[in-house]
């Protein structure tokens, strides 16, 4: 396989599958199952779930694919485990219990706040993706 297809098929479908379409795309599917509309799919933090998970699965893939340098895996995705993941994971935990439980927020906060954070974990996700395939960086036997 080529480096580009290489990218696609282990950095961008992963990021792309398990970071967007699982979480959004599972949600707008029960909901119009269950007869709703599904313009509110994105209002109570699903983005943020989508960045979480799209930061999460480069970091896998970086770590997975790097075990050669184990330092410089380390310095790149703990940070971004820390300051990304998880702030993304608790936001979206935190609007999902203010919805449960009935209590007001700004969507705000919930779309444009979740977008930024998707759109910044995913560009971080490609990131890891592209220096998990580097040939430059690879050592030889």
């Amino acid at each position: 396989m080529t480096r580009l297809q290489t990218f696609w098929l282990q950095g961008v479908l992963p990021i792309l599958m398990i970071g967007i379409l699982l979480p959004l795309g599972l949600i707008a599917l029960f909901r119009a199952a269950l007869g709703s509309s599904m313009l509110g799919t994105i209002e109570h933090g699903e983005l943020y779930l989508a960045g979480g998970n799209a930061a999460f699965t480069g970091c896998l893939v970086f770590a997975s694919s790097r075990v050669d340098i184990p330092a410089k895996v380390a310095i790149g995705v703990l940070p971004a485990l820390v300051l990304l993941t998880l702030p993304c994971y608790a936001l979206w935990a935190l609007l999902t219990v203010l919805t449960m439980r009935g209590e007001k927020y700004s969507s705000t906060i919930a779309t444009t706040g979740g977008g930024y954070a998707a759109g910044l974990c995913i560009v971080i996700g490609l990131v890891f993706v592209y220096y998990s395939h580097r040939p430059e960086d690879q050592q030889s036997p």
